[in-house]
């Protein structure tokens, strides 16, 4: 357990700080990677193309095929009695409820809130975190958030 922090500390000025050393021995000014939310405005982004969509396509159905065949197989040999459910949890019902208000605000363009339109990936991803808890809670009657 002693050693698990220095460790930690490697790791974490290795994870933030060889990036940012490379940024500088590139010679590229730090404040552009140092933004919050990040903006790519001076990237150029290269265009559309058709044969990378489609590979990136192929491969990843290549990927997921297997795993939906074997859940649909695995589906039918499962015992529903031996299934016992548990109530969804009033919390996973706020975090859909907050999930929801959530995915307005970041789709819609309303000029009250457009400061705020940056930063609604972090509510977003933790209404996730909590309803995918509580979808957990509900099958198994716990989950990580609250053991």
């Amino acid at each position: 357990m002693k050693s698990l922090f220095p460790r930690f500390a490697v790791l974490s000025g290795m994870v933030l700080g060889l990036p940012l050393l490379g940024v500088i021995l590139k010679g590229l000014p730090l404040s552009r990677y140092m933004e919050f939310p990040p903006e790519t405005q001076y990237v150029t982004h290269a265009p559309f193309s058709w044969p990378v969509f489609i590979g990136y396509l192929l491969l990843i159905l290549a990927a997921v095929i297997p795993l939906v065949v074997r859940g649909i197989r695995g589906w039918r040999k499962v015992d529903e009695r031996a299934l016992t459910t548990y109530s969804f949890p009033w919390w996973g019902r706020v975090a859909m409820a907050a999930g929801l208000v959530f995915w307005v605000l970041a789709w819609t363009r309303f000029s009250w809130f457009e400061p705020f339109q940056p930063h609604t990936f972090i509510p977003l991803w933790l209404s996730y975190i909590v309803v995918i808890n509580a979808m957990t809670y509900r099958r198994r009657g716990t989950c990580m958030m609250v053991d």
